[in-house]
């Protein structure tokens, strides 16, 4: 399985929208085969979920994210986390360990009270 990390200055990106990086980590039994960086070209939903897919990836780590590039992330069956903040590779550690749902690794202000997906809602991405 690969899992993308929308990165910035060694962190989670806050914006999934504008990031224009990704670290895509290969997991393989709840453990870290090989690290990757993914480049964009721009900041097109479409054009991101495209290079998402052709990477293999089935999973997308972020900070926020706007409904309509989520909608298009889900529309092409990436599955996405959504309101993440923290240092690349503890959310790394946090995700192979299944600890992402903790409200150490929840960006500042997020009321999802340990729910995932795409929004603050609750709603959770397809994939």
């Amino acid at each position: 399985m690969k899992v993308a990390f929308a990165v910035w200055n060694g962190r989670i990106a806050p914006v999934f929208d504008v990031s224009r990086q990704v670290i895509i980590v290969e997991v393989d039994a709840g453990r870290e085969v090989s690290r990757s960086q993914g480049m964009f070209e721009s900041d097109d939903a479409r054009q991101k979920a495209d290079c998402l897919r052709r990477w293999g990836v089935q999973t997308l780590v972020c900070g926020a994210v706007s409904h309509s590039y989520a909608a298009l992330l889900s529309q092409s069956t990436i599955k996405t986390i959504a309101f993440v903040a923290g240092e690349i590779d503890e959310i790394v550690g946090a995700f192979l360990g299944g600890r992402l749902h903790q409200r150490d690794y929840r960006m500042p202000g997020c009321a999802c009270r340990g729910r995932r997906g795409i929004g603050c809602s609750g709603t959770k991405g397809r994939g």
